[in-house]
């Protein structure tokens, strides 16, 4: 498949109750996870979802492919 380019690429954020809360360890609907860089995982390592907001996808896309702000989200994050 061809790459599509900044405009066939949606963005999305599974983020949780974590979001914007401290490195740590928390009980989010009756189950322990670890909030640890951005991700939040389970006693067992699987992965329960993020705590990364939109403005912080859009940065780390701008971070890793070089895309300037106003091709990352058209909202302007």
């Amino acid at each position: 498949m061809p790459a599509m380019g900044p405009e066939g690429l949606a963005l999305v954020t599974d983020a949780m109750e974590a979001t914007l809360m401290a490195e740590g360890e928390y009980e989010f609907s009756g189950r322990r996870v670890r909030l640890k860089n951005g991700s939040v995982r389970l006693p067992d390592g699987t992965l329960a979802g993020c705590a990364l907001t939109m403005d912080q996808v859009c940065a780390q896309r701008r971070e890793v492919h070089g895309h300037p702000a106003a091709s990352c989200c058209a909202d302007g994050f």
